[in-house]
């Protein structure tokens, strides 16, 4: 079921904290314990880490904001095709590794993960030791989980005590991938396209400026609404009734597709999208559920509602580290999960394609360099990382103050032939 309550929340150098975080539940306990509402400097902390990047696989970085500013990227220098060429006819880019298969003998993780050693290349000591310091001592400030999948079958899984594969872990933004899937499956279904323009009683009337923002402009966070991605703008938006109707009903302050700018209430705009597509809020809810989730094995997700009982899109989707590898094993395999297409055909390579105003980002999915991997990610360093010519997912979850950045370049570093 939908789960009322707030949560953390990315506000760049800041971040928010609130009632009703799942973090450190199990499967069999109730999300949502109360706590008291407070503020908590995290200067150090943004959604994505701020370390310099490594050459060739260091995660990119969100937008960067305080509460009075934020930082937007300069246009894309991307070429991408001038006319539709996918199947979902928008444009996809060129040179994407492509998605492999599952390997023939291999099940899928409906029920339970599939195990199998790490290739004998890898130095299975030298992970161990970078996940031991990512762990550190004692927890609070730790990385709590870090799992990697290759070849369908999980070959790596730690986790930091009192955690567990049964732990209910926070989403965070990584939430914003999900409903970026959401959006494909009603794409899939005939009732939307990326291309529409977006159905919204604040900008019905045809000549308000904001009447021609496309859902791939939402999707691209291009949409030109203002929106100040900072503590102010959280707790404003965490007061109004509806997350959508707060994002929406800000001016535009630039033209759409021209400016690339880090909002979650453009992921709460999307989810509302979906919802009035598919019967509203209950009915968003059963479709999340029986349409993406179940299908894949994901049956004990908490995902966080707004007051209007919409789900929120921008964060809350939270689950385990072995269910945030189905979504990800999802998108390694096309869409296609045990021979059935859940994703629409074209959808994940539409994901991965980067956007006109930012080369790091796609359809709510976060892009390496040259395609080397997509990446959900979420505040801290809570990460999905999908690396298609490694045919492997790495999972990492962490407390504020754990450094998730540093870990996964170097599981990936490991895992890589010749590395």
């Amino acid at each position: 079921m939908f789960r009322r309550g707030m949560t953390w929340v990315v506000v760049g150098a800041v971040a928010l904290s609130a009632a009703c975080s799942s973090s450190g539940e199990t499967k069999t306990s109730e999300a949502g314990a109360s706590a008291a509402a407070s503020i908590t400097t995290a200067a150090q902390d943004t959604e994505t880490s701020a370390a310099a990047p490594a050459a060739t696989d260091a995660a990119p970085d969100e937008s960067i904001t305080t509460a009075s500013t934020t930082t937007t990227a300069a246009p894309s220098t991307t070429e991408v095709p001038s006319e539709p060429v996918g199947p979902l006819g928008v444009p996809v880019a060129d040179g994407m590794p492509p998605l492999p298969p599952q390997p023939d003998g291999v099940p899928f993780p409906t029920q339970e993960w599939p195990t199998g050693d790490l290739p004998a290349s890898v130095d299975q000591a030298a992970l161990n030791a970078a996940v031991d310091e990512a762990f550190g001592s004692a927890p609070g400030a730790n990385v709590r989980s870090a799992l990697i999948v290759m070849g369908g079958k999980v070959v790596f899984e730690r986790y930091h005590e009192p955690d567990s594969a049964e732990t209910i872990m926070d989403s965070y933004s990584v939430a914003k991938s999900f409903a970026s899937a959401t959006i494909g499956l009603v794409v899939g279904d005939g009732k939307l396209s990326v291309l529409d323009a977006a159905a919204r009683a604040e900008w019905a009337d045809p000549e308000d400026p904001r009447h021609d923002i496309t859902i791939e402009n939402l999707l691209h966070m291009s949409s030109g609404l203002e929106w100040q991605e900072g503590i102010d703008e959280y707790g404003k938006l965490f007061a109004a009734p509806s997350h959508s109707a707060y994002a929406a009903d800000r001016p535009l302050v630039a033209e759409p597709d021209t400016v690339w700018n880090y909002s979650t209430g453009t992921t709460g705009i999307l989810s509302a999208l979906a919802a009035d597509q598919v019967g509203g809020p209950d009915a968003l809810e059963a479709y999340v559920r029986s349409r993406l989730l179940v299908p894949i094995g994901i049956t004990d997700m908490v995902l966080l509602e707004d007051s209007t009982g919409t789900w929120r899109g921008g964060l809350g989707a939270n689950g385990t580290a072995q269910e945030f590898a189905r979504f990800g094993l999802l998108f390694l395999r096309d869409g296609v999960w045990d021979g059935e297409r859940i994703l629409p055909e074209g959808w994940v390579d539409y994901s991965r394609t980067p956007s006109r105003t930012n080369d790091d980002y796609g359809a709510q999915w976060w892009l390496g360099p040259d395609h080397v991997y997509f990446e959900a990610q979420g505040l801290f360093g809570q990460r999905i990382r999908v690396i298609p010519e490694l045919d492997a997912v790495i999972v990492t979850t962490t407390h504020n103050g754990g450094d998730t950045a540093t870990l996964v370049t170097r599981m990936q570093e490991l895992i890589t032939p010749g590395s």
